[in-house]
């Protein structure tokens, strides 16, 4: 049939021809569907509608040529992107069709399918879930980041990183796989391939915040830690910010494992610290909102808390926490690290005074996010070595009565004992 005339046909045509006996006519079918959808929103919801799911499903199962079944899984990874009442009710039988192919097919499907997945992960949530609960798909997809072809490491690397970024399936993902991950992603740290090394530095941060499973971290690195170490380390040189915040990630959440003694306190003060700090300045309102979170860790030694206080930490905090768009958490984080510095430091508590911030540590009193208000309690209790700077602040606020009223609300609604005796310190 002449080329010419094909490419005028409409889509059910295509479609129809995805059944011929003929693989030419076929073959061409899948790539000019392919050809249309990309990029197609409209193209996309229009094949979907004529069926054309359920009939690159068949030949992925069905048909002999190998070409034809690489074109039809990239093809309904060129679907991700559909309407998504047009993609939903095909979703389950798409990724069924493709966490098969993962599973069985040769490197050649097995990198197509994992291409289609990552797609989908990031298309639509719900690919997420039906992975994360299949045990044998997330041990597959474990197994294959030791593979030897690059693509198909980096694939099933983002594959991995998109279902952990949900607590629930990060969870699910660590109790299936356990230290098998672990061991892969220690082994990827030092693979010749940048963007590799990059991208299992990525999932270290996000496996790293589970404190069930940050002590397996520790406890693996510790056969070949130097070298390890270093590695993470040297990304917090990366001219990339993203790169320098996950490094630090990773070995901050490591500190807190007590066993993790990889890192002197000394390391912390001189190389870490100055990085994270800079990362304030960053142009990202994505990087600079998860510093606070860093801080509140790094924050604990003398050493630490002086270093900051020198490079006006707390104002560029002020200024996170009055934006008006800074977060409970964030907020909370905020807070902890202006209490972390001006605890043992006159000038930074001057600076809070000069800041405007006390007003709004004092409001945050009466917050009714429970964290908020002990955080904010602490931050005043910290600002107190300094009463007779803070006193016009508090009087404003009507500090004593606020204080009160919060004490007595811990003990009627929250029944945290533990909380109140932070709130008894400042009265």
């Amino acid at each position: 049939k002449d080329v010419r005339i094909m490419q005028t046909e409409l889509p059910l045509e295509f479609v129809q021809n995805l059944s011929s006996s003929d693989p030419i006519l076929k073959l061409f079918a899948v790539r000019a569907i392919k050809n249309r959808v990309i990029g197609n929103q409209t193209e996309k919801d229009c094949y979907l509608r004529l069926g054309v799911s359920t009939k690159l499903v068949e030949n992925v199962f069905n048909e002999q040529n190998e070409q034809i079944v690489i074109d039809s899984i990239v093809t309904l990874g060129s679907l991700a992107y559909s309407t998504q009442e047009d993609i939903l009710p095909e979703l389950s039988s798409i990724v069924g069709c493709l966490t098969q192919i993962v599973q069985s097919g040769n490197a050649r499907s097995v990198k197509a399918a994992l291409q289609a997945l990552k797609v989908y992960t990031l298309a639509a949530t719900k690919t997420v879930e039906l992975l994360a609960n299949q045990a044998v798909i997330v041990q597959r997809l474990v197994n294959l980041l030791t593979h030897e072809e690059r693509e198909i490491v980096e694939y099933s690397t983002i594959v991995i990183l998109r279902c952990c970024e949900n607590e629930q399936n990060r969870e699910k993902i660590l109790t299936i796989s356990g230290k098998e991950i672990v061991i892969a992603l220690l082994q990827l740290l030092e693979h010749p391939f940048f963007r590799l090394k990059e991208l299992a530095i990525e999932l270290f941060a996000i496996l790293s915040q589970e404190t069930k499973w940050a002590p397996l971290i520790v406890e693996k690195m510790k056969f070949d830690h130097q070298n390890k170490l270093e590695i993470i380390s040297s990304f917090l040189k990366d001219t990339r910010s993203l790169n320098r915040l996950l490094a630090a990630t990773c070995i901050i959440n490591l500190l807190k494992v007590k066993s993790f003694d990889l890192v002197s306190q000394a390391q912390i003060n001189r190389v870490i610290l100055p990085k994270v700090l800079m990362l304030l300045d960053d142009s990202s309102p994505a990087i600079r909102d998860k510093v606070p979170f860093l801080l509140v860790v790094l924050l604990k030694d003398k050493v630490a808390q002086k270093a900051a206080s020198e490079t006006g930490l707390i104002n560029k905090l002020a200024a996170l926490i009055l934006s008006g768009t800074c977060q409970p958490r964030m907020k909370e984080a905020s807070l902890l690290s202006v209490a972390e510095v001006s605890s043992w430091h006159e000038g930074s508590r001057k600076e809070v005074v000069e800041s405007n911030l006390v007003a709004e540590v004092a409001s945050c009193l009466n917050s009714t996010v429970p964290f908020l208000r002990v955080a904010a309690c602490k931050t005043l209790l910290s600002l107190s070595r300094s009463f007779l700077q803070l006193s016009a602040s508090l009087a404003e606020a009507n500090f004593l009565e606020t204080l009160l009223q919060v004490k007595l609300f811990f003990f009627i609604e929250s029944f945290n004992p533990s909380h109140s005796f932070v709130i008894h310190d400042m009265i």
